[in-house]
């Protein structure tokens, strides 16, 4: 249903829009008003080719859209015409065509998404109809015979079968063109080993230069840390005036005071002995701090050798090791394509063959069922001509096979006969204007 239109500079229309209701709709008006230019409006919605002049005198552009809700039985084809333009359905069926002419371009758009005026046409012809004087009309398309015939015989169940393998049929292709695409050659590829050999070589770990840089530092300043520890043991218990040994003297002071004065003294007393156990302990922790440290030139050096492998490899693909991962992991996969492209091109070359089975088993299973209510199909168009006064018109659907597709293997092409004795013919070339309204 065709729900609103909107015009913008388009000959004498500076700007106006139209809002449709159910049912029938009649847009009337006098000579000059605009009712030519509204029938224009919809033949370039459906993909007529613009004429620049047009565009409004003062205007260096105009734009026309409209808005459409697809009826159930159309949903299936605009959809596969859709799905393979990469467009999305807008919600409850809704559809959105849009054309902006200029002086020098035209550009077509469907639910806001750019298309050629070839898809423009080919929707608009599964859409609307304009029935006038030297006006195109659809069932004049064999495409669109195919349509309405598969449409009276009900056939969406098989037809989307088809629609399903001829999509697998296209994901296959897609990926059978990546696959080449990004295929590297022999000298790529040998860049790619010399990539993997190098950072497998170094094999680093996550976070390993941050750890690497602490140790460094504390190799660099062990000496510094050892003299410092063992200066703090000292003043601990070590040395002449050693902090431990002094407060013990304070201890055995605060005794003799118990001696003369009871009760205060042996509180004191009892704090000097937690002082002097905790002085031990520190003593001891910072032994073990000490302990741990190495003066070990060796070591140092194999530091300094593995952070300047990182280092190097984080400038050749970094800046972090984030990068050289990654850097790994692409040329690894690239690495295996070109090593397993043989392999993968048969893996893909015997899914399109199986696909090309199945596509053509639909296919055939479509075909069969077309031919089987051709007849019958061509029976009731005809007793609908007979009511317009048509007595002896008779109409067959010619088949033609043609390469399996998403719409099946076959061309239809409707062949017509008014009167008896005549000839049947393809219906684009006979027919007139009163039996096209009976079709």
């Amino acid at each position: 249903m065709l729900n609103w239109i909107k015009i913008k500079n388009l000959a004498l229309i500076e700007s106006t829009e139209v809002d449709f209701g159910q049912g029938f709709n009649v847009i009337t008006g006098e000579t000059g008003a605009g009712k030519s230019v509204f029938l224009s409006t919809l033949a370039l919605l459906l993909g007529e080719r613009a004429d620049k002049g047009a565009i409004r005198s003062g205007a260096s552009r105009s734009e026309i859209s409209a808005g459409i809700t697809l009826p159930h039985k159309l949903r299936n084809a605009v959809s596969v015409l859709l799905e393979e333009l990469g467009i999305e359905m807008l919600p409850d069926d809704q559809l959105q065509i849009r054309r902006v002419i200029t002086k020098t371009s035209t550009r077509n758009y469907i639910n806001d998404s750019s298309v050629t005026l070839q898809t423009l046409s080919e929707l608009g012809y599964m859409l609307i109809d304009i029935h006038g004087v030297n006006e195109h009309q659809s069932l004049l398309k064999p495409s669109a015979q195919l349509d309405i015939f598969d449409r009276y015989a009900g056939l969406d169940a098989l037809l989307g079968e088809c629609r399903k393998v001829m999509t697998q049929l296209k994901e296959t292709a897609t990926e059978r063109n990546k696959l080449e695409e990004n295929l590297p050659s022999e000298v790529e590829a040998e860049h790619l080993q010399m990539i993997v050999d190098e950072i497998e070589k170094v094999s680093p770990e996550p976070g390993e230069d941050e750890e690497l840089a602490i140790k460094h530092k504390l190799a660099g300043s062990a000496k510094d840390i050892i003299e410092t520890a063992s200066e703090c043991v000292a003043m601990l218990n070590e040395s002449d005036d050693a902090i431990i040994d002094r407060i013990s003297s304070v201890y055995r002071l605060l005794q003799n005071l118990e001696n003369i004065a009871p009760g205060k003294p042996a509180e004191l007393a009892g704090t000097c002995e937690e002082i002097i156990e905790a002085a031990r302990e520190l003593a001891y922790d910072i032994e073990n701090f000490a302990s741990d440290v190495e003066l070990d030139e060796e070591e140092f050096v194999r530091l300094e050798e593995r952070i300047s492998a990182i280092e190097r490899l984080k400038r050749r693909y970094g800046p972090g090791l984030e990068g050289v991962f990654a850097a790994l992991d692409d040329a690894s996969v690239r690495l295996s394509a070109w090593k397993n492209a043989e392999k993968f091109r048969s893996e893909l070359k015997a899914r399109d063959a199986q696909l090309r089975k199945e596509l053509k088993a639909a296919a055939e299973k479509l075909s069969q069922a077309r031919k089987k209510v051709a007849a019958d199909f061509g029976r009731d168009v005809c007793d609908k001509l007979a009511s317009l006064g048509f007595l002896k018109s008779s109409l067959k659907v010619k088949f033609t096979e043609i390469e399996p597709g998403a719409r099946g293997m076959d061309r239809i092409e409707i062949m017509f006969s008014a009167n008896p004795g005549e000839e049947l013919r393809p219906l684009r070339a006979i027919a007139s204007s009163g039996e096209m309204s009976g079709s």
